[in-house]
């Protein structure tokens, strides 16, 4: 790296720790610490959120997946979109899931079910997060090693040091200061800095890689490929290996039945001002998809183009040699395209690239620690007590949990050999716990049927079939099933089960949504929007019924339904792309050419939108952020609001009064 780019790098270190310590002082309660008091709004959260969840390892993880099969996957990509914005726009599990103000799911399924099972979900989320989580500082430590050319080791005092071992440890050493010097408020604070940075950095770097090749450099490269595993055309992947067709259809049904259900980001999940707010800023979230799925598909295939065309053979040889000095086949994957970034972007921009992905790092380490941590102590440990942690011990408790995941997670990442893909990986530690955890989430907000038995039924089973799966695929080398299909089979074997008992042991009265939810009388005024000044009851018959079909309730204002009917064209713009080029490609039978001639439009409309939505987002998340400083400045706290649930259908000591009352 050349020297500007260590002092951006620097630079942006000094910040990050000088504003983590200053909002150490705004955290004085357990409420502030695990959800920022509830006082976050939309933009904030779309922007915080986001970073957390592009770190080093999700990005090393679509390296993986583009460097292998070109531009096809995106194709794929675009159904998952319209599915997202479906989700987002209903508000589908965020909305009602804020509305019982729970600070954790497991919580939320101890109010739901009963507290056993809240022990039960919260041990297996916490086991298969910690394990989940446990190669994150690995991968994200050899990204930086390789993309940035430092060396295996270091002398430090005569002793040789593994700079892997070190450079984990800082990064670990650094998430931790963030997260407890401030828990929630900070992660959400320097993961919204950190978030606009990656947003405009990465705007950066896309044109500066799309000015480094020509369209026909890049087109020349992917049109060498094997029949039936197309980089351009994604109806000739056939033969694909690994990421075909019938991944995606999976990955698809998966993804809509476990929205939510993983944990790693949960703090968010609960720090929504309210349930509105919540729903809106997943909204907002569809507008900054662009930003972070553009940089890993166009590093990766400008990585390959680098690696098989002739004119750039000298930088080829050079990659080739430094790949040659890992001696993982896995690893060796996984840094192909780390290494050739330092090939791809001028001075400058690598170390603003580095930057943002040292910012990605962090804000993804201090994001799961204080999850993970959370949930220990939250939904593990608290559920065994009769009566609540006091308020300076239970903050005490969650700054050691917090540490102590990130001693595992150092640890962890020391010992264990990776062999698989990073996205299976994710996909087998995190179906441990929501294969099961699905069914038993969605059924317990929106079907008053379900029961505690069910629910048992339903996580004993996913946990069961997903290490059977796990065990026999290990076993038997000719078992039929890779891990995705195993996670498939046994999410749909929950969900039968989960209905099947339901159906067979709810003979008593329903369960109290109502309740559970807040809604009529057991509404809470804080969680009331304020200054709605107009009504989705207003105007034209035709403007009545669409609202009250589109789920366009009192709570939004004109603003807001702009905001809607906009993000739900953009979903009919993107359903009508993915049906209309399946019928070009059976009618038409395009060339090569004219596929490369549509990722082209892709990549410049994508960009263009990236572009757009994150000054929109810059914008408003500025405002939110002064609102948030200022509500937790002049606010009353309360200290009962601790995630201690006092019976059944009451979620915490907090609703026998207002918050914030005395």
């Amino acid at each position: 790296m050349a020297t500007i780019d260590w002092i951006i790098v620097v630079s942006f270190l000094l910040v990050l720790t000088t504003v983590a310590v200053r909002l150490r002082s705004y955290t004085t309660t357990v409420s502030d610490f695990l959800a920022a008091n509830r006082c976050a709004k939309r933009y904030l959260l779309t922007a915080a959120e986001g970073a957390a969840g592009i770190g080093a390892i999700s990005v090393v993880a679509l390296f993986e997946v583009y460097h292998s099969a070109g531009f096809t996957p995106a194709y794929w990509e675009l159904v998952l979109v319209p599915m997202w914005l479906v989700l987002a726009l209903s508000g589908w599990i965020i909305y009602r899931f804020r509305q019982t103000r729970c600070l954790t799911m497991a919580q939320f399924l101890e109010v739901r079910y009963n507290r056993s099972f809240r022990v039960l979900s919260g041990f297996v989320a916490f086991i298969a997060g910690i394990v989940n989580y446990g190669i994150f500082p690995a991968v994200s430590s050899r990204f930086f090693i390789y993309s940035m050319n430092l060396p295996t080791e270091l002398s430090i005092l005569g002793l040789e040091v593994p700079t892997f071992a070190l450079l984990m440890a800082c990064m670990l050493s650094l998430a931790l200061l963030i997260t407890l010097c401030g828990g929630q408020i900070a992660i959400i604070v320097t993961d919204f800095i950190q978030g606009q940075l990656i947003n405009i950095v990465f705007v950066i770097a896309s044109i500066a890689v799309l000015m480094a090749f020509s369209w026909g450099e890049i087109s020349d490269a992917l049109k060498v490929a094997a029949e039936g595993a197309s980089r351009i055309n994604p109806f000739d992947t056939a033969r694909a290996e690994t990421f075909s067709f019938w991944f995606y259809l999976m990955f698809l049904f998966m993804r809509f039945y476990t929205y939510m259900c993983w944990q790693g980001t949960q703090g968010y999940n609960a720090s929504a001002k309210n349930a509105h707010e919540a729903r809106m800023s997943k909204i907002v979230a569809q507008w900054r998809v662009a930003v972070g799925a553009l940089i890993p598909m166009l590093f990766a295939v400008c990585a390959y183009v680098l690696l098989t065309q002739t004119q750039f053979a000298g930088s080829a040889q050079l990659i080739q040699d430094e790949l040659a000095t890992i001696q993982d086949s896995q690893i060796q994957t996984q840094m192909t395209t780390p290494i050739a970034l330092q090939y791809l972007l001028p001075i400058g921009v690598f170390g603003l690239f580095i930057a943002v992905m040292l910012a990605a790092t962090i804000s993804t380490d201090s994001t799961y620690l204080h999850s993970w941590g959370s949930v220990f102590l939250q939904d593990v440990v608290m559920p065994f007590r009769k009566k609540p942690f006091p308020p300076k011990l239970h903050l005490t408790l969650l700054r050691i949990s917090i540490v102590g995941v990130a001693i595992f997670a150092f640890f962890f990442s020391l010992l264990f050999r990776q062999t698989e893909y990073i996205i299976l990986f994710f996909q087998l530690t995190g179906a441990l716990f929501a294969s099961g955890a699905g069914t038993c989430i969605i059924g317990g907000l929106y079907w008053r049927k379900g029961t505690a038995a069910a629910a048992w039924s339903a996580m004993s089973t996913g946990v069961l079939l997903v290490i059977a799966g796990f065990i026999l695929s290990r076993v038997d080398p000719e078992f039929p099933l890779n891990y995705m299909q195993i996670v498939f089979v046994t999410q749909l074997c929950s969900i039968l089960v989960y209905m099947l008992v339901s159906l067979v042991t709810c003979k008593e009265e329903l369960f109290d949504l109502e309740r559970m939810l807040h809604r009529g009388k057991y509404a809470v005024s804080t969680d009331q929007i304020q200054g709605v000044t107009s009504s989705p009851s207003e105007g034209s018959a035709l403007a009545v019924w669409l609202n009250r079909r589109l789920g366009i309730n009192a709570d939004f204002n004109r603003t807001d339904r702009m905001m809607y009917y906009a993000t739900a064209l953009l979903c009919v713009i993107m359903l009508i792309t993915f049906f209309g080029l399946i019928v070009w490609n059976f009618t038409i039978r395009p060339s090569e050419n004219e596929w490369l001639g549509f990722w082209l439009i892709f990549i410049y409309v994508s960009l263009a939108i990236a572009s757009i939505s994150t000054l929109w987002i810059l914008i408003g998340g500025v405002s939110n952020l002064r609102d948030l400083l200022y509500d937790l400045k002049h606010m009353a706290r309360d200290d009962s609001d601790d995630g201690f649930v006092v019976s059944k259908q009451e979620p915490s000591q907090a609703e026998a009064k207002e918050p914030g009352t005395n």
